[in-house]
């Protein structure tokens, strides 16, 4: 009768051999004293999971090449390999379990994605890699997509990567209704609000307690409002009217933005477009004049054909022949 202490043991140091990374003696438990590969632990993680985390390229290509285990395999937390590698960091491991067929949008129990690890650690390279073998930007649990997890740490690369990818939503809400630039606003990223503006995103969305971007800002709200200034007057070159009118007006309320600074804003987002609609009034004023410049000029070169035509008439009249009575010879 086996020792049921003793197959624990040796069970724990098959396990702690894929930890470390100690091929031989991998191979010797696999192969001489006959444990199995697809063993798993109390959690029903398996070797594969566990050489993963660690990042032991030698032990995943032995599992994968000599012992075939699979690289999809999950634990009870619906976590695979890929997942456990990703959120550990190891672009490396990442690679060869992708290159070997591991699922790149495979979702654990939190319904998140390795897109999603690979966000919120920062790991541009891993991003990009995964785009690269289809990963899609899909919600967890919370309604987080991995652009919210990117925003939450400050990440402008991976925002970038994500919105370029494949028409990724910017605009995207979690579960409280809010999106990537309302986060960057509520933790001050100032380099991702001005990502998100010139990217496109809207800082007038609403969240589910009905509050914008910039209302989450708190301290950070001025400078805020000094990226929206930047932007307006980066884009408004071309319009003299709304540089001089319209950014005017806003950098009056920029110098006056104090604890009140949310309301500050509303006024700088209500007297932009008081602005704006004054400026396509002035617009459609002038394409109107020209219009009705265009069609006086019109008019006015026909009537002069017209008197042309009726001078020369009157100049040269048709000669008539009249014939002259017989009594008059």
């Amino acid at each position: 009768m086996s020792n049921p202490f003793f197959s624990k043991t040796k069970k724990d140091d098959l396990f702690q051999a894929a930890k470390d990374g100690n091929l031989d003696q991998l191979k010797k438990f696999i192969e001489q004293d006959g444990m199995k590969p697809s063993d798993v632990d109390e959690d029903e993680r398996t070797l594969l999971h566990w050489a993963a985390s660690n990042g032991r390229i030698v032990i995943v290509q032995y599992l994968i090449n000599e012992c075939k285990q699979s690289v999809n395999t999950s634990d009870d937390g619906g976590w695979t390999p890929l997942l456990s590698a990703v959120s550990c960091g190891h672009a490396h491991m990442a690679k060869l379990l992708l290159e070997n067929g591991a699922d790149a949008n495979c979702q654990n129990d939190s319904k998140r994605t390795p897109l999603h690890y690979a966000s919120s650690k920062g790991k541009s390279d891993i991003v990009d890699l995964l785009l690269q073998h289809g990963a899609k930007s899909r919600k967890d649990d919370t309604g987080s997509a991995p652009i919210h997890r990117a925003a939450a740490i400050g990440n402008t690369a991976i925002i970038e990567r994500l919105v370029s990818s494949e028409k990724n939503d910017i605009n995207s809400t979690n579960v409280e209704g809010d999106t990537a630039a309302h986060i960057a606003c509520m933790y001050g990223f100032d380099e991702v609000v001005h990502l998100l503006l010139s990217l496109g995103a809207d800082f007038t969305m609403e969240n589910n307690e009905q509050k914008k971007p910039y209302q989450l800002a708190g301290n950070s709200i001025k400078y805020i409002i000094d990226e929206i200034v930047v932007f307006i007057s980066t884009w408004s070159q071309t319009f003299e009217f709304i540089n001089n009118v319209w950014l005017t007006h806003i950098l009056i309320f920029h110098s006056s933005c104090s604890a009140s600074a949310a309301v500050v804003v509303d006024c700088v987002v209500g007297f932009s477009f008081y602005f704006v609609c004054l400026f396509l009034i002035w617009l459609s004023l002038v394409c109107s004049a020209v219009v009705i410049y265009c069609v006086c000029n019109t008019n006015t070169a026909a009537a002069s054909d017209t008197a042309q035509q009726q001078s020369i008439t009157i100049i040269n009249p048709t000669t008539t022949t009249t014939s002259v009575p017989s009594s008059l010879y």
